[in-house]
């Protein structure tokens, strides 16, 4: 059985000018770029059973690697 992280990113238009679509494609990925996840650690027991560790220290936890998220850029011709 694997594990993984889910993402959900809500987006609240308060205004309708511009690009919309760049300008949500550049927050989300700032906002990936400084998402922090905890070190995760899979411990078994005796038994069997698989648990997940999560670490106390809030600063043992790695970045997203964002290099490769597409931003949109809309161009007229």
């Amino acid at each position: 059985m694997e594990h993984c992280w889910t993402f959900y990113v809500y987006v609240l238009l308060l205004q309708c000018d511009g690009n919309l679509f760049d300008a949500i494609s550049v927050a989300i990925k700032a906002v990936l770029f400084h998402t922090r996840i905890p070190k995760v650690q899979m411990i078994e027991d005796e038994e069997g059973t698989k648990e997940i560790e999560l670490s106390d220290d809030s600063y043992d936890c790695m970045r997203l690697n964002v290099e490769n998220v597409p931003c949109i850029v809309t161009l007229q011709v």
